[in-house]
């Protein structure tokens, strides 16, 4: 129930109303304001809407900047690597600030020669990991693992991959160690820890081989959300017990994801759609439910339009990024970046 003393209206137009709400958190949507006593409840006879929206921030100084990894060390999300012409990724990366909506170019990422990266963040370092194909590495810089240092503005190679050469891995970061896995064709899991600088085999996804899959991890698991094994999409999610490190399955999905985020142990997507009003495809954000493959909250349309290979979609200080890749149609590459704000109430 939401009672008038703990609504502080902020704007109102129209019975569209922004309103800070005495709770830790409400998303977006239709509200009623109720009070209620012992003898009397009133609730308003309209409804109100929260709104929060897409804003558009600083634009990358690097238009595209497809197939790269994006991290946050610090306060600072980090954008490394991307194809931005020639199908070629390169070795640039920017540091982007929220706090002075200010873009800046850091250290060059050491090599050159390869065709697609992953990667995660531990504590106040950034990892990146050259993951392609042995087509795409004639000097044989596949699985090579490079950690970076925000303070030195410095990059260090640290043990390589053990897992062997792969094209679309995903990477991610839980309680001090970093994980590796799937991709084309492959299946096999890995664990780095960085205090030892070393890798651990872990047990193999037991779904089909991917890439391109959603992964989140939330009430400390990783889930595995579709994907797709060159052509077909699957139709599933996974999940792995960081305590048990055993895979299960969660539920069926349908589901086509450009992002996934948690924040706050909510899981939120982005997902391409067909608008059947204008015949055209747009990108819905949603706040989620994996175990159940459930829409609990639309929260609207992508506004900067539909784009391959995303080079921003990270979750950071209770905001959503998403933008960079290259628009289809006419294979613009583009260098917006948007921020979604939640509502995240103290």
């Amino acid at each position: 129930m939401l009672g008038p003393a703990k609504a502080e209206v902020m704007e109102s137009s129209e019975n569209q109303i922004s309103a800070l709400i005495g709770v830790q958190r409400i998303l977006p949507g239709e509200y009623t304001i109720s009070d209620e006593t012992e003898d009397l409840k009133t609730v308003s006879a309209e409804t109100f809407t929260v709104n929060t929206i897409w804003n558009e921030v600083s634009p990358c100084m690097e238009a595209g900047m497809s197939f790269s990894v994006n991290f946050v060390v610090n306060s600072k999300i980090y954008v490394c690597t991307g194809r931005t012409s020639g199908y070629s990724l390169k070795n640039r990366m920017f540091a982007y600030d929220p706090l002075g909506d200010q873009w800046t170019e850091k250290a060059r990422f050491p090599e050159e020669d390869f065709s697609s990266v992953t990667g995660f963040s531990i504590d106040d370092k950034g990892y990146v990991m050259i993951d392609e194909d042995d087509k795409f590495s004639p000097n044989g810089s596949s699985n090579h693992l490079y950690e970076y240092d925000p303070a030195t503005d410095k990059w260090t190679q640290k043990n390589s991959f053990p897992g062997g050469n792969r094209y679309g891995s995903f990477g991610v970061a839980f309680d001090g160690k970093g994980y590796i896995g799937l991709g084309v064709n492959k299946t096999d899991f890995w664990s780095y820890n960085p205090t030892t600088d070393n890798w651990e085999q872990m047990p193999d996804f037991p779904g089909h081989r991917r890439a391109g899959q959603g992964t989140i991890i939330l009430n400390d698991e990783l889930f595995i959300i579709g994907g797709t094994d060159n052509s077909p999409f699957e139709s599933d999610t996974w999940n792995f017990n960081f305590d048990t490190k055993q895979w299960g399955f969660v539920c069926y999905v349908d589901l086509s994801l450009k992002a996934t985020y948690v924040v706050n142990n909510s899981c939120y997507i982005l997902n391409g759609e067909t608008n059947h009003n204008t015949n055209t495809s747009e990108y819905y954000l949603y706040a989620y439910d994996p175990y159940n493959n459930k829409i609990i909250k639309d929260l609207g349309v992508f506004p900067g339009g539909i784009r391959s290979r995303a080079g921003i979609n990270i979750s950071f200080d209770s905001k959503l990024y998403f933008g960079l890749g290259k628009s289809f149609g006419n294979s613009e590459y583009l260098n917006d970046v948007w921020q979604y704000p939640l509502m995240d109430m103290k």
